[in-house]
């Protein structure tokens, strides 16, 4: 009877530790693989707006320095314009707006 009593425990506590152990694989898994999906698409979603947002830009930039070309006759002028004014926004949009210089810079 004790003997018998035991193996019913033992094949209990076992079966609880599978099932156990094969639901917490099992919600692993899905869960790994709804993050590496989800992973994946984000990259692709990413990788697809960046590549239009540079194919957009790269495009501007070639229009710009076309016609800027022709007004100043040198390629070379015109890019080395777009580049001060470039730098002249950056300078603006990123030195110009925070707490520090709106406080320290001259009005």
């Amino acid at each position: 009877m004790c003997l018998y009593l035991f193996v019913c425990v033992f094949l209990f506590v076992s079966a609880c530790l599978c099932v156990s152990t094969c639901l917490c694989v099992s919600t692993c898994f899905v869960c790994v693989y709804l993050f590496v999906c989800v992973f994946l698409f984000v990259c692709v979603f990413l990788f697809v707006c960046v590549y239009l947002f540079v194919s957009t830009c790269v495009c501007l930039f070639e229009g710009m320095e076309a016609i800027m070309s022709e007004f100043f006759n040198d390629t070379t002028t015109a890019f080395y314009v777009i580049l001060i004014v470039w730098i002249a926004d950056q300078y603006d949009a990123i030195g110009c707006h925070t707490n520090i210089s709106k406080r320290q810079w001259l009005r």
